[in-house]
């Protein structure tokens, strides 16, 4: 299906550092999808980063940081929508429907707690979704195999930029 790729790369500002690190990996297991369909093979994102500046890093989830330090850079947005549209596909709570009420609900996905998103689905009724209890696996959002070679190649060029 779709080999392993690691990779990494970087922008640089005012003698700050920002290294996204980035790996797309085929995984074959027996999971559910969102829509509550099985799910044997899917393509998993995961990513991270670091920011170095005179001997401070900062390490993690650095996508508000890069958006931060370059507001009007193309790429940088690019690999921040593809940040918050694919990291940790393999690990969702909700189906579909739950995480569309959670998002509509809680427009900054880090303000919210487990809880809050419960109380959320149950006022809504869809605590439960056909039979599925938000939360209680993680369920895969399929990285389409056309998506996941465009985000290699567009990774490569940053990359190939980087060097």
């Amino acid at each position: 299906m779709f080999k392993t790729y690691k990779t990494s790369f970087s922008f640089e500002k005012k003698n700050v550092l920002y290294t996204v690190e980035a790996k797309l990996s085929t995984k074959t297991e027996n999971r559910l999808d969102i829509d509550l369909n099985k799910c044997s093979e899917y393509i998993a994102l995961s990513m991270t980063g670091d920011v170095f500046e005179k001997g401070w890093q900062s390490a993690g989830q650095i996508n508000k940081e890069l958006l931060t330090a370059f507001p009007d850079n193309e790429e940088v947005k690019e690999v921040c929508a593809i940040w918050k549209r694919w990291h940790l596909n393999e690990l969702k709570a909700g189906t579909r429907i739950q995480e569309k009420i959670i998002e509509e609900y809680f427009t900054d996905i880090s303000k919210y707690t487990f809880d809050e998103a419960c109380a959320l689905l149950k006022s809504k009724d869809l605590y439960k979704d056909r039979g599925y209890v938000y939360g209680s696996q993680w369920l895969v959002d399929p990285l389409p195999l056309d998506e996941a070679k465009r985000i290699k190649a567009f990774f490569q060029t940053l990359k190939d930029k980087s060097c």
